[in-house]
């Protein structure tokens, strides 16, 4: 999946999406899936009949769509084929499609709602996303994002991490706090009227130092990584999560999500 970050090419993924990152978005979406429900059923449009889900992954936060809205066409939208067979067997009821959201059009049209969480961090043109996801909505339908505008923790080993991965995906082009200005891209949408609020999601120590823990062993094998910051200090940064992961003993952080709703007039 490694992808420059022109303008005309597809976003770099950084997380991978082999058999370690597969069970990293299952933690993640069973981590996020509460604030995620609240979120979705507070702004949900009245009458959902079709709903998609951009960078569907292995079909959890398609499925949370599906039991909010009760749509009876749901569809996730994801480019990684392994993520995709995992989702069709885990969701067989469910529809999933190998599409690049970048693409300038959908398959799917005059949809009630558009979902996507921590999808717009990886893509290096966010702005286009939204163009092209408000242009298939049917009039009154709403695109609802979340995505990380602050992450904080006292503990040194997580703040680490954290500047790690803002580094990697500056690299690429991305903002790993695209949150923070989420709500001014949404404003800029045509046609489309956008609210926003910012959420806190306390995290426990131990629960977000085994989901970077995993994302530490693939990027064991990234060049840039490896060329910026070296196996050794990849290695020991591994452990340390793994060992934070281990404990109960760490003080809590906080996850800022931004939550936006941008509806198609």
């Amino acid at each position: 999946m490694e992808q420059g970050s022109d303008d005309t090419s597809k976003s770099h993924y950084s997380f991978g999406d082999n058999r370690l990152a597969a069970l990293r978005l299952e933690f993640l979406a069973a981590t996020f899936a509460p604030s995620s429900r609240r979120f979705l059923q507070s702004t949900r449009p009245g009458r959902v009949t079709r709903a998609l889900d951009l960078g569907s992954g292995i079909g959890a936060t398609t499925a949370l769509v599906r039991d909010v809205t009760n749509a009876p066409s749901v569809a996730g939208y994801e480019r990684s084929g392994n993520f995709l067979a995992i989702a069709r067997r885990r969701y067989p009821e469910l529809t999933f499609r190998e599409i690049d959201v970048l693409s300038p059009a959908y398959p799917d049209r005059e949809a009630d709602l558009i979902y996507c969480r921590f999808l717009l961090t990886h893509i290096h043109r966010p702005a286009d996303v939204l163009t092209t996801s408000v242009q298939h909505l049917r009039s009154g339908g709403r695109l609802l994002l979340e995505e990380t505008a602050a992450l904080f923790s006292p503990v040194p080993a997580l703040s680490r991490y954290y500047d790690l991965v803002e580094q990697l995906q500056a690299h690429h082009g991305q903002e790993t706090l695209i949150g923070k200005r989420l709500g001014a891209l949404a404003a800029g949408v045509a046609g489309a009227h956008a609210t926003s609020a910012l959420k806190e999601v306390p995290m426990a120590a131990a629960v977000m130092a085994r989901l970077h823990a995993m994302n530490l062993a693939t990027w064991k094998s990234d060049p840039f990584m490896l060329e910026t910051h070296g196996l050794r200090t990849l290695e020991d940064l591994e452990g340390e999560l793994k060992a934070i992961g281990a404990s109960a003993d760490f003080p809590e952080g906080r996850c800022l999500m931004a939550q936006v709703c941008i509806e198609r007039i």
